[in-house]
């Protein structure tokens, strides 16, 4: 409870905090003691503050108790704007900072690191409409919070097996208008890179809902530089266009309003100012965030690529995920030596540690898969989460002894991903004389079957796609079926074993 709170409790008349004279405030105090026995929620020391405040800060007390979005807040009260008056009374903003980092700031940091927590940003958003009257410390904690969520965001676009769930508040247009509270010039830069990613995963599948809603979303941002702000709008533009072009018949008839979409690539930025002329009235120095002469930062002319890159990350990982594969496969077992079987494993441990990766577990599915091994074989399932909604990456591994069953439950439905099953008995780490080799920290070969199932390979090749249910591996006639008693469908049905 604050002192403001307590004051509605009390049912003062706010409308008369400027005329209390020595005696009401003594009679007020009374009342608050009264009241502290009767409400053991009061505390005592938010009761004398409330006395000190009508006692010392008059002025800012009725400031605050006639600005019905704070006196709301404060009072946790829910007043129509009938019960305050239309004139407020002229007070200082700083001395408005000084009572409310006085007697109110733990409500505000309180509210913030909630709605934060939340990502309930359009709460923040309209409450921020008062930040004239935060205290800087506020707003310099919130303003580093900010930065926070981008980083965030930025660090999951960049991580393949995260769960994206966790950053659908760079889909909501609200995000962006309380990033506007604090735009800058860094803001502006950090949001660049944002774009970037977002862009990139756009230019890849135009039909990403997740890309195409987070750069509408994004027009919304205030941004501190006007060739920024435009740029947002012409994305914005780009995908309202695509969206209601998807009806028609012919797919080239927008393809140029598509590859059109602007790249604000903070590397690209960087790279053409290293280029110009250092002597130049109109460059612009990233790093010190210092510029010369009354020019734009920017390239005169946006150049629109015929082609798009995908970063070289994803192409080196998709290169991996594929040697691995022979990695486990295609081996001559007559070269086997320094051979250590692999017998204490357990169903759900993960049997590698150099191109997968388990991450620890995140929480519950609303719909596990399990996967039913029937088989006489051993399995490591392969996770491998899809990038852009289309790039096949590596991303986590499960053992499952046979006849036994693994339930996977802490990947969001968010999540995009294929499934790859890898068949065999007698898992062991062993050295040939291959050019494919992957190593684990110890200095030991990342584990392989030495009894392969029959067509391991082309088992391993199949991608699956499971949405729930049971998955079952099972064996007749010398042959590994995969079935779901749900959803499943296999990406390339010309794969067959």
């Amino acid at each position: 409870m604050n002192i403001i709170q307590l004051f509605e409790i009390l049912q003062i008349d706010k409308d008369k905090t400027l005329q209390f004279t020595t005696d009401e405030i003594i009679r007020i105090e009374k009342q608050v003691n009264v009241e502290k026995k009767i409400n053991p929620e009061i505390d005592v020391n938010v009761a004398a503050n409330l006395i000190e405040a009508l006692k010392n800060y008059p002025n800012e007390f009725h400031f605050i108790s006639n600005n019905r979005i704070l006196y709301n807040f404060f009072s946790k009260a829910e007043l129509p704007r009938d019960k305050f008056q239309r004139q407020n009374i002229e007070v200082s903003t700083e001395n408005v900072k000084h009572f409310i980092s006085l007697f109110l700031m733990e409500d505000i940091d309180l509210f913030f690191d909630q709605k934060m927590a939340q990502n309930k940003f359009e709460d923040m958003h309209l409450f921020l409409d008062n930040k004239v009257y935060f205290p800087e410390d506020v707003l310099f904690k919130l303003n580093k919070k900010a930065f926070s969520k981008i980083d965030f965001a930025l660090h999951s676009l960049s991580v393949v097996s995260a769960d994206l769930s966790k950053i659908l508040y760079i889909k909501q247009s609200s995000f962006y208008q309380f990033l506007s509270h604090f735009n800058s010039i860094e803001m502006d830069e950090k949001l660049k890179l944002l774009l970037n990613r977002i862009v990139d995963m756009y230019n890849i599948n135009k039909k990403s809902e997740f890309a195409g809603t987070s750069m509408v979303s994004m027009y919304f941002y205030k941004a501190f530089d006007e060739d920024f702000a435009e740029t947002l709008k012409k994305n914005r533009d780009v995908v309202y266009s695509n969206q209601s072009s998807s009806g028609s018949s012919g797919g080239s008839k927008y393809s140029w309003k598509s590859m059109g979409i602007v790249l604000f690539i903070l590397v690209r930025v960087l790279l053409f100012a290293s280029r110009c002329d250092s002597n130049s009235s109109n460059s612009y120095d990233y790093n010190s965030g210092s510029g010369s002469g009354s020019g734009s930062s920017y390239p005169s002319e946006i150049v629109v690529e015929d082609k798009v890159t995908i970063d070289p990350y994803y192409t080196e990982m998709a290169h991996k995920i594929d040697s691995f594969q022979v990695f486990l496969t295609d081996y001559n077992k007559n070269e086997i030596q320094y051979l250590k079987f692999k017998d204490t494993l357990k169903t759900g441990e993960t049997p590698y540690e150099n191109v997968y990766k388990n991450p620890p577990e995140v929480g519950g599915l609303e719909k596990p898969i399990t996967f039913i091994n029937k088989t006489k074989y051993d399995v490591v399932l392969l996770e491998n989460p899809l990038a852009y909604d289309s790039i096949k990456m590596p991303g986590r591994t499960y053992f499952i002894r046979a006849g036994s069953s693994y339930k996977l439950r802490d990947v969001s439905d968010q999540l995009k991903r294929v499934f790859n099953f890898y068949v065999g008995n007698k898992l062991a780490s062993f050295v040939t004389n291959s050019n494919h080799v992957f190593v684990k920290r110890n200095s030991m070969m990342e584990p392989r079957f030495t009894e392969l199932a029959p067509n391991c390979k082309a088992i391993l090749a199949v991608d699956y796609k499971f949405f729930d249910g049971n998955v079952s591996i099972t064996e007749k006639n010398s042959e590994i079926n995969i079935t779901c008693d749900q959803v499943m469908q296999i990406v390339d049905s010309k794969k067959k074993f």
